[in-house]
């Protein structure tokens, strides 16, 4: 920083004599007082200086250890450094203030002076000089940094270039990331699969009694609730809803088929179709540690009567640690009324179970239960909603056949 501030002012005195000697001698005198008051000053050496001048004799120095009291140490000398030395600071401060307002002037002078006399040029080129001379500077520091990388990248071209570095590359380079596979993995899938697909047929059975005869005043509907079975003992979460369309019931039911699978396919990681109808999907689910693989496996299937028509579907989710399971069970029934072609009655249960008793504590049961029933609940009801939705929206772009 000296160095820089030395040159500053060296090529200020120069310039300052190039312009003196066209506009006379009082400029020249201006000049120089102005390069004398720009000169740097440091905290350091304004510190020395005022050890300097303030050095007592060697017999009075001694004297005043000599009287030292009772105390042995004092701090006065600390806070009276370090208040010289925050007065010193501040003065430098000022000095290069100074020394900026300075250097504006210098090229303002030096502007005017381009702009009235006939060699005003020399003043720009020695500006010009100076920028150049900062960019050279910075240049050569910016090769120093670009050879120190340069050595860092060939000391990595050494290493690698030893046989022993390289070894088991291949085997590191076939690794492929993988989901880590849970306990109950999609092996056991067809077991599961084939214990659903029985439990259909009473399923339909009990669609039956699970929806009251559609009236003719019916609105679009949509209700959600909490029960709580006596029997099983078990906290179901439900999603009841009801969706009067103006369409025959056999495009109401293709309507809601194909949502069903397509709502399948855009909701889950990676499906596998056992059957036309049956579904071995994997998802993903995200908790408060990080993603959480999720096997399930689901299965649908249709039911075309001469006066309804009735879906069911069955699902059940397991957990990586396999302690717990989630079930739920739907119901879709399409039947015509008086003043509708078709209303479509949708029932949905999901609950929570335990794989074994001892494999869960009743509180953590408990905690799990209310979570996912009222979290996963929600995500329901909105899911039916959204079912709605497509229903209504599809009727309105199909032609009627009443």
């Amino acid at each position: 920083m000296k160095s820089d501030v030395a040159k500053l002012l060296n090529s200020t005195t120069d310039s300052e004599s190039d312009i003196s000697a066209e506009g006379g001698a009082n400029e020249s005198d201006r000049s120089w007082e102005d390069a004398t008051i720009a000169k740097m000053v440091t905290p350091s050496t304004m510190v020395s200086e005022s050890r300097t001048t303030r050095q007592l004799p060697q017999d009075k120095r001694s004297k005043a250890r000599r009287t030292v009291g009772a105390v042995p140490y004092s701090t006065d000398l600390q806070r009276r450094k370090k208040s010289e030395l925050k007065e010193l600071r501040k003065e430098a401060q000022q000095l290069n203030a100074r020394l900026v307002h300075l250097q504006l002037q210098r090229h303002n002078r030096f502007t005017t002076a381009a702009s009235k006399g006939s060699h005003g040029w020399q003043s720009l080129a020695a500006i010009e000089c100076e920028e150049r001379q900062r960019a050279e500077r910075c240049n050569r520091q910016l090769k120093l940094v670009m050879a120190d990388m340069e050595k860092v990248h060939a000391s990595f071209n050494r290493l690698l270039g030893r046989p022993e570095a390289l070894q088991g590359r291949e085997f590191v380079l076939q690794l492929e990331p993988k989901i880590e596979r849970p306990v109950v993995s999609l092996d056991v899938s067809t077991a599961i699969l084939a214990d659903l697909a029985t439990s259909l047929d009473s399923l339909r059975l009990d669609a039956g009694g699970m929806f009251t005869v559609p009236r003719d005043d019916h609105a679009v509907v949509c209700r959600s609730e909490k029960k709580l079975y006596a029997v099983s003992g078990h906290c179901v979460a439900e999603t009841k809803t009801i969706t009067p369309l103006a369409c025959s019931m056999r495009d109401a039911g293709d309507i809601l088929w194909r949502f069903i699978c397509s709502d399948v396919d855009k909701s889950f990681h990676s499906i596998t179709k056992k059957t036309p109808n049956a579904w071995e999907m994997t998802s993903l689910a995200k908790s408060r540690d990080g993603f959480l693989h999720i096997d399930g496996v689901t299965i649908y299937r249709r039911y075309d009567e001469d006066h309804r028509i009735v879906v069911v579907g069955t699902s059940t989710w397991v957990l990586p640690n396999g302690a717990l399971q989630f079930e739920d069970r739907a119901w879709t029934v399409i039947t015509p009324s008086s003043l509708h072609s078709a209303v479509v009655q949708t029932r949905y249960q999901l609950q929570v179970k335990a794989q074994s008793a001892a494999s869960v504590q009743p509180t953590d049961f408990a905690y799990a239960q209310e979570a996912v029933l009222s979290s996963i609940g929600n995500k329901l009801r909105n899911a039916m909603q959204s079912l709605q939705s497509a229903l209504l929206d599809e009727v309105e772009l199909i032609p009627c056949n009443s």
